[in-house]
């Protein structure tokens, strides 16, 4: 799981970890609520908000959802490539 990567940036870290992301309730899939890839019981199923560290944690779709604007459908390239470096260093120790 992705923690926060030294002192210096772990008020950075938190602050990309700990957005709140709209997700499907029942697949728990930022995709299936954005309407790109939904699950068979979207109809009836509603919607929760989970944070970026807990959809890391499940590691059910690509990260590039969590960051998606539901109105525009723009990645926020910015707080996309945030959590990158973060999984990056985590995946370097």
């Amino acid at each position: 799981m992705i923690t926060s990567v030294g002192h210096a940036v772990s008020q950075d870290s938190d602050r990309i970890l700990d957005r709140k992301v709209t997700v499907c309730a029942e697949c728990l899939m930022a995709s299936c609520w954005l309407s790109i890839f939904i699950c068979e019981k979207y109809r009836s199923a509603g919607t929760t908000e989970l944070t970026v560290r807990r959809l890391h944690s499940l590691a059910y779709e690509n990260p590039q959802y969590w960051f998606k604007d539901p109105v525009t459908g723009a990645i926020d390239q910015h707080g996309l490539a945030e959590y990158q470096a973060l999984n990056e260093a985590e995946a370097r120790g």
